[in-house]
């Protein structure tokens, strides 16, 4: 063991002990104060001598464990001390040997786990400590932000960790440290924050608790009461860009409450892709019903686009008031596709007209541009014969009629 650990271990048990100090008049000497550098310099002395790679390892995870183990037993002493009739400038001078022993110390694990990552024990379970720290923090957070649904669900799901000690590892502690700063960082403007910005920052960490599971089934189920009950926009174009918004948001690689259980953002996008699936299918039966009720002589519309280009086409035409913007997508992916043929034979399923106006291809948006700016010109420059024989015969009649 290092020299100075084994010379705080004794003085934790044996001079700083409460019970030790309550039955003695004068309090024990204590250790000279060691910084966390003498600490650091004296573990880097002992780690060079190992020259085996798994006598390294021993000797890191043994060190992290004491120091733990060390942190644990100070916390004890607090408890004891806070019960105990002691003089009130004892009380404090112990308490202030017990924060100087403790910031030592935690500096000191803190190195070891920068220095040597690999080596740690990331599963070793946190020292009380470091638990009362986030607790803290949470609390003071919370107090500090309006109520919410989601943030209380987030601080039942810490309760549970923070009262199971066995669980709450070291790769517990860095997933809610993180997490908690990043809620802090999202409310610096809180009255701009809505319950989607959180939930999208959960999605992102992996929250995946199951009160929180739970909230996603309520607010997936109230999307779908919404976007069923809009007549104005389409259906599937609504879950599409729900789709999207889900799909953009990058989850942070190692981040999970729970490892061992399903995603967060794969759950969500189950259903909808669910829906999608449901909406394209309800597509497909529409699109069969109106075949069988159109007139076998009735000749389709030959256009020279294909299919990515007319879904582009109409998709423009929608978005620019040419038609009607509230009328329902589906409905008129139904009727192009029922009468309009293209130039390639290719098959203008509803469902295939309806995936390119929704997944536009960039060539597909150069080749209808072309072709709106061929349009344009063409009108610029037209000047029909019939229309100059129409002005001219107006005028021609104004004449006459002024003639006495």
């Amino acid at each position: 063991m290092n020299p100075i650990l084994k010379r705080l271990q004794d003085a934790i048990y044996n001079q700083l002990d409460p019970l030790v100090a309550a039955s003695t008049k004068k309090l024990p000497p204590f250790p000279t104060k060691h910084s966390s550098q003498s600490f650091q310099q004296q573990f880097m002395d002992e780690y060079q001598t190992l020259t085996c790679k798994n006598t390294q390892a021993t000797y890191i995870e043994n060190t992290q464990l004491i120091c733990v183990h060390l942190l644990d037993k100070i916390q004890t002493h607090r408890s004891q001390i806070a019960t105990m009739e002691l003089p009130g400038q004892k009380k404090n001078k112990r308490v202030t040997q017990y924060s100087l022993l403790e910031n030592t110390l935690i500096a000191y694990i803190e190195f070891i786990l920068d220095l040597f990552p690999h080596y740690s024990n990331q599963l070793q379970k946190i020292p009380a400590i470091y638990r009362e720290q986030l607790h803290q923090q949470l609390v003071m957070f919370i107090q500090n932000n309006k109520n919410s649904a989601l943030l209380s669900i987030v601080v039942s799901a810490f309760h549970q960790k923070y009262h199971d000690n066995e669980t709450l590892n070291y790769i517990d502690y860095q997933y809610w440290k993180k997490l908690i700063q990043k809620l802090e960082q999202i409310h610096e403007n809180p009255n701009q924050v809505t319950e989607t910005d959180i939930m999208y920052l959960l999605i992102r960490y992996n929250f995946n608790d199951e009160g929180f599971h739970e909230y996603l089934m309520q607010y997936f189920e109230a999307q779908n009461g919404i976007i069923e009950s809009d007549r104005h926009h389409d259906p599937l174009e609504k879950w599409t860009m729900l789709l999207k918004k889900i799909l953009l948001l990058q989850e942070q690689k190692g981040m999970a409450l729970n490892p061992g259980m399903a995603r967060c953002k794969k759950t969500i996008l189950q259903c909808i892709r669910y829906e999608i699936k449901f909406n394209n299918q309800l597509s497909q039966n529409k699109k069969s019903m109106a075949t069988i009720d159109k007139p076998e002589n009735e000749a389709p519309i030959l256009f020279n686009l294909s299919v990515s280009q007319l879904g582009i086409l109409f998709r423009a035409m929608v978005k620019t008031d040419m038609i009607d913007t509230k009328v329902n997508v589906t409905n008129l992916t139904e009727k192009i596709s029922g009468i309009a043929r293209t130039a390639y034979k290719e098959d203008l399923s509803p469902n295939k007209l309806s995936q390119a106006y929704y997944a536009y291809k960039p060539a597909a948006i150069e080749i209808v541009k072309t072709r709106l700016l061929n349009l344009v010109r063409w009108l610029q420059n037209c000047r029909p014969t019939d229309c100059l024989k129409a002005v001219f015969l107006e005028q021609f009649i104004d004449m006459v009629t002024v003639l006495p």
